[in-house]
């Protein structure tokens, strides 16, 4: 009989998930929604970054489908997932959106620059609780992995 093929799925999704972050945060796709969707709606406030509404809602439509993949996960390493994403958000969107208010009514100043720096700080601290919750994972499931960074002494020595 074979083994059921679904609780990888849950990894393989979220690997696309980290993929299209990380290619986001260096090209920032993001940004150019902000003129797509103020074309549309009028955005102030909290919303003056425009790009949070499309993200918003990938976010929340993110959460609905990975809540069977959460659920069976170990205790441990799904309340960590859940607190580092929360970590995450706090800076992505609810620090995005107190610098989106302050950008609006005196512009990008000094105060300003001290929102996106917690911003920036929040998201690496929920990713680098995400990758201790991986590596707690990989732990309590007892696996193990190796990996091998460029060459050893002993070859290059001859």
């Amino acid at each position: 009989m074979k083994e059921s093929k679904e609780p990888y799925v849950g990894w393989f999704l979220m690997g696309w998930v980290f993929l299209f972050l990380s290619l986001d945060e260096g090209a920032q796709f993001h940004e150019l929604l902000i003129s797509m969707v103020r074309s549309r709606i009028e955005t102030t406030g909290l919303f003056y970054f425009a790009w949070m509404i499309p993200y918003m809602m990938l976010v929340i439509l993110f959460i609905i489908v990975f809540i069977p993949f959460l659920k069976r996960l170990p205790g441990e390493t799904r309340n960590l997932f859940i607190l580092s994403g929360a970590i995450f958000l706090l800076g992505a969107v609810g620090m995005e959106m107190l610098g989106g208010l302050r950008a609006e009514a005196f512009g990008e100043d000094i105060y300003y620059g001290w929102i996106a720096t917690l911003e920036e700080t929040f998201e690496m601290v929920g990713m680098a609780t995400f990758c201790y919750s991986l590596l707690r994972f990989i732990e309590i499931r007892q696996m193990s992995f190796s990996y091998q960074f460029g060459t050893t002494l002993s070859n290059k020595v001859s």
